[in-house]
């Protein structure tokens, strides 16, 4: 992630819009943020991560109190970035929860946290997100840290920049995870460990079946080996297929046995049923025997009923007369009794046409009324109309009544509750009201807090420094003392030195030449040589020592020069007042405490009257919504009423035309129908007794006709039938009968004659039969005893028996060895399948348990992989730490075990080479731990951005920290920084340190106001 432009709107120390633009700094990678404490600095840190994160860079600054204090009340509280990722461009705006002044009226307003995020491609935004929720989801997905981790890596704020180093394993791996992109290496270890579950859950249930089927066939010892129960189940297999044989064979035996005694038994049977037949055969030969004579007559009667039959058709002809006439003269009997019948109806018929008559006169009367009761009748359906219709209005007004009267129970009820949430409002309005006082209170507390917290830290480091002042001093004092001494014994050797070196000039001296010293002839007192021969040496030793004092008093004088200079930075402290600044400070933290409590109240007071505002308004739109319901509900009142008038008004009309007694149309319909009925039935008598009385008389003079036609035709069958006796007569003499009485005897239908002959043949045949079967059976069963049935039978039922439970042994075995063989089978299947799963447990288990960390190190894949990627950071690392700690430090990761089941792999310990040993990076001193951090911090981002991974590295912020490195290590330190913008990493860093403002020429100055901070680029083109 790369900023490109950084705009703050009333943002903490900022007033009014400031923008930096950081593509004002061209080729420069590296540059420095600069500017008096306080002036505004760190809040650049602040404002980006506020952008992208939504909280400011310090965990401990609350987002709701990033409203600047310089800013007006029209001015809300917003900060723009413009940043890039990779090749893509995106902008956000974010603006904080804050509390403003009403843009009209008096009192404050809460704005919601608002953001919008857009990505620019060639010139042009496209939205992206425009909700908090949306926002956030975006901007993980696209930068891929969280805030945290964004502190830690890319922008380190004061405090926190060791915070990566000292971290324990959990946080690193957190941290590294995203970095590495290890979820893949999560994903193998996690399908590792559900294949693992898989194999052991498959295992046992193989386990658990074999159990089973040993328990099913009653072989389960658990002290025996699966091969062992095999050999067993197999062995019994075996014994169940020879019992089966067995079984088989005595089957076949006992079947065999059974048919024999079958076969007896149906030869005792049959033997059985023919002495049967005989006896049978012998009684039904006795019987037709007995038969003989009626058989005889029979064949008799037959004879003449044959001789009969040809007299057949003339007897049935004259019996036909017989009936014919008998038909006739019962019909001619029936026309006379019928046509005095109908003589006696027409006399009847005229009688009543005669008393119909008299009542001719009601008819009339009838008619009339029948014609009143039509006019009526419109009136009165119209009448009953308008009832109903007045039932309905009625219905209807009554209705609207009762449902005005609610609406004005509930426009009452709605006033009442309004008028009440309205005094609540107020009350809550007024609590609120102290909100602005309460903020104002507290932004002077937090302000002067701030300020006390400043000079505290401020004087607590000026007590600090003068105390290292003061010791710096001391020592300055006994090195120079020493210094002093030091140049006195170097005076001293360098005499010696040079009477030394006089007696080696002396040794060459001739009387008469010039001295090379002095140029005298003449040399009275030549210089003589000393004891000691190693002056020289020795003056070199003394001189070292004392230029090493010397460059020990420049380094003390120094330290107390950067002592001074820090202690004449800030502002000029009263010292004695430090015990009174820290005592206000704790009474300020009791009141914003305090403060804190009472604003949350008011907070509580204003979300409870914004829900009672929003009732409130709920309440009045409703009460509005009844008003105009009450309003409609009159007209429809007064509207139902004037229909109900009209209706009433008609009604009254009506009933003044029609009487009184017939205006239910129930008795209107009675007595219409009653005279309707009466007029009806009057015109159809009338009419129904002329019709009858024609009818009648055409039936009477046609019954006259047809009885004298009936009288001449029963004389004519008379002659007919007395013709047809005298043929007769005279064809029973010619066969033979006496009198028609002895034919009428002979005469036998055609069935009859059948059945008799079918009789006496049947007879013949039978008698025939009977005789030839006897002769057979006698001849068949001639010297054969009867044999004993019951008793063959009883052998028979025993051998059944035998041959039953035989059978049932056989298919008991049968299924025994099925089942055996088959629990033998899935024995083995399982037992296979339990193999398959050991076998492939083998590799799985092992590598699962490897990769769950279920090894020495107890390093999971995943952190294995992790600790890979972090020895490469370590790598790199060492390469800067080595070089801005002269090669005395080198980090190393852990490669103990935790202690217990605490997860490891991923601490860091230092290597220093002063004492040859390992120790924690929490044991290092503040300046070490810096560099040590920075060195790490650095190599992160060149290794992330070396992998190409989603994650973009390419800007670092750095706040502090460097003022506490000796000018040594901060020119390392410099050097580091300096070699990182080789590789187009972005570099800023917050410091008062002045030989980072001379080595680094790319300058951003915060300058205070007393109207809110500025900032320029410097050191630019």
């Amino acid at each position: 992630m790369r900023p490109l432009k950084l705009a703050m709107t009333a943002f903490l120390a900022y007033k009014e819009r400031e923008e930096i633009d950081f593509n004002k700094l061209g080729n420069e990678r590296i540059f420095v943020i600069s500017g008096k404490t306080g002036a505004g600095k760190s809040t650049i840190f602040d404002a980006i991560s506020f952008a992208l994160f939504g909280t400011a860079n310090l965990s401990d600054r609350d987002s709701a109190s990033l409203r600047s204090d310089f800013a007006s009340g029209s001015e809300l509280t917003s900060v723009e970035l413009t940043f890039k990722i990779h090749d893509q461009i995106y902008w956000i705006k974010r603006s904080p929860k804050q509390v403003v002044p009403k843009a009209r009226g008096e009192g404050m307003r809460s704005i919601p946290h608002k953001v919008e995020l857009y990505e620019i491609k060639q010139g042009e935004k496209k939205l992206l997100a425009s909700s908090v929720q949306e926002a956030e989801q975006q901007l993980k997905d696209i930068i891929q840290l969280s805030v945290d981790q964004f502190r830690q890596i890319l922008m380190i704020p004061q405090g926190e920049f060791r915070e990566l180093l000292v971290s324990d394993s959990k946080k690193k791996e957190q941290i590294l995870q995203r970095l590495a992109h290890t979820i893949y290496y999560k994903r193998v270890e996690e399908r590792l460990i559900e294949k693992q579950k898989e194999l052991e859950e498959k295992a046992g249930h193989a386990e658990a079946e074999l159990v089973k089927i040993l328990e099913r066939v009653e072989l389960n010892d658990s002290s025996k080996t699966l091969a062992e129960n095999l050999a067993q189940l197999e062995i019994k297999e075996r014994e169940l297929d020879l019992a089966h044989l067995d079984a088989e064979q005595a089957l076949k035996v006992a079947h065999q046995k059974a048919e024999e005694a079958l076969q007896q038994v149906t030869h005792a049977e049959n033997t059985l049923i023919d002495f049967k037949e005989l006896e049978t055969s012998k009684k039904n030969e006795q019987m037709l025997n007995e038969k003989q004579d009626e058989m005889t007559a029979s064949a008799v009667k037959l004879k003449q009923a044959r001789k009969a039959e040809p007299l057949r058709g003339m007897r049935e002809q004259l019996l036909r007369f017989d009936e014919k006439l008998k038909q006739e003269n019962e019909r001619k009997m029936q026309l006379k009794e019928q046509l005095q019948t109908l003589k006696l109806g027409q006399a009847e018929l005229v009688t009543k046409q005669a008393e119909l008559q008299k009542e001719s006169e009601h008819a009339e009367k009838w008619r009339h009324n029948l014609f009143q009761f039509e006019e009526l009748e419109p009136k009165l359906k119209q009448l009953e109309t308008k009832k109903q219709e007045f039932f309905k209005a009625q219905q209807a007004f009554e209705k609207i009544e009762r449902h005005f009267q609610e609406k004005e129970e509930v426009f009452r009820k709605l006033s009442m509750e309004t008028e009440q949430l309205a005094r609540k409002i107020e009350t809550k309005t007024a609590v609120q009201n102290t909100k602005y006082e309460l903020l104002m209170e507290q932004n002077n507390a937090e302000k002067e807090l701030s300020t006390l917290n400043e000079k505290v830290k401020q004087a607590e480091a000026i007590q600090t420094w003068q105390n290292q002042q003061q010791k710096v001093l001391a020592e300055l004092e006994i090195n120079q003392q020493r210094e002093k001494e030091q140049a006195h014994v170097v005076e001293e050797k360098l005499k010696a030195v040079q009477k030394e070196q006089a007696a080696v000039l002396a040794m060459q001296l001739v009387d008469g030449e010039a001295c090379p010293v002095c140029g005298a002839l003449d040399h009275p007192h030549p210089a003589d040589f000393h004891e000691a021969s190693d002056e020289a040496e020795a003056l070199e030793a003394e001189q070292a020592k004392l230029e090493s004092l010397k460059k020990m008093g420049q380094k003390l004088e120094e330290h107390n020069r950067q002592l001074l200079w820090q202690m004449g930075q800030g502002e000029k402290l009263d010292l004695e007042e430090l015990t009174n600044w820290q005592r206000r400070a704790e009474e300020l933290q009791t009141l914003l405490k305090d403060q804190e409590q009472e604003k949350q109240k008011i907070e509580l007071a204003s979300e409870e009257k914004a829900r009672l505002t929003e009732e409130n308004a709920k309440k009045l739109q409703q009460k509005e919504r009844v008003s105009e319901e009450l309003s409609a509900l009159q007209i429809e009142k007064e509207s139902k009423e004037r229909i109900r008038y009209a209706t009433e008004t008609e009604i009254r009309l009506l009933e003044n035309d029609i009487p009184e007694k017939l205006q239910s149309e129930e008795t209107f319909f009675a007595m219409k129908n009653k005279i309707k009925l009466a007029l009806d039935r009057f015109l159809e008598n009338e009419k129904k007794i002329q019709e009858d009385l024609n009818e009648r008389n055409e039936q009477v003079v046609s019954a006259e006709t047809e009885l004298k036609n009936q009288y001449a035709y029963v004389d004519k069958l008379k002659e007919e039938q007395t013709q047809e006796v005298a043929r007769l007569q005279e064809e029973l003499l010619n066969r033979q009968f006496a009198d028609i009485v002895s034919l009428e005897e002979a005469l036998l239908s055609e069935r009859e004659q059948e059945a008799l002959e079918t009789q006496v043949k049947a007879y013949e045949d039978e008698r025939l039969v009977v005789k030839e079967r006897i002769v057979q059976l006698e001849r068949k069963l001639k010297e054969i005893e009867k044999p004993d049935l019951e008793q063959i039978q009883a052998a028979f039922e025993v051998a059944k028996l035998e041959r039953s439970e035989k059978e049932k042994a056989m298919m008991e075995s049968r299924e025994n060895k099925r089942f055996i063989s088959e629990q033998r089978q899935a024995f083995i299947e399982v037992q296979s399948e339990l193999n398959q799963i050991a076998a492939d447990y083998a590799d799985v288990g092992l590598l699962a348990d490897t990769a769950h960390g279920k090894n020495e190190l107890r390093l999971t894949f995943e952190r294995y992989v992790l600790a890979t990627f972090l020895d490469t950071i370590i790598y790199h690392a060492n390469a800067r730490l080595a070089k801005m700690t002269s090669g005395r430090f080198e980090l190393k990761r852990k490669l103990d075990r935790a202690k217990g089941n605490a997860q490891s792999g991923l601490e860091l310990e230092v290597f220093d080479a002063y004492t040859g040993a390992s120790r924690h990076v929490k044991t290092l001193s503040g300046g070490e731990s810096f560099k040590t951090s920075l060195a790490l911090a650095l190599a992160l981002a060149e290794v992330v951005q070396e992998m190409a991974g989603g994650v973009s590295l390419d800007t670092m912020f750095i706040d502090e920290g460097f003022g506490t490195l000796d000018p040594e290590s901060l020119e390392m330190a410099i050097e580091c920084l300096i070699e990182t913008q080789e590789n187009g990493r972005l570099v800023g860093i917050i410091s008062h340190v002045p030989e980072l403002k001379e080595r680094i020429p790319a300058r951003l100055e915060v300058t205070a106001t007393n109207d809110g901070s500025k900032t320029k680029f410097f050191g630019i083109e």
